[in-house]
């Protein structure tokens, strides 16, 4: 388990969200936090899908 992961909760704009996320992958974060409540998970899940990066 990572020791430093990405958080998304004030991420709430869909690109915002998208882009920093995919951001946050690329440059080698491996714990992403989210949940169902901050109403992004497609936009972070877009984000997994276009990343280079396999979790």
């Amino acid at each position: 388990m990572p020791l430093l992961g990405f958080g998304t909760y004030l991420l709430r704009d869909g690109v915002e969200c998208e882009q920093s996320v995919l951001h946050a992958l690329n440059v080698g974060y491996r714990l992403i936090d989210t949940a169902a409540a901050y109403n992004n998970e497609e936009s972070v899940g877009r984000a997994i899908r276009k990343s280079k990066t396999r979790l």
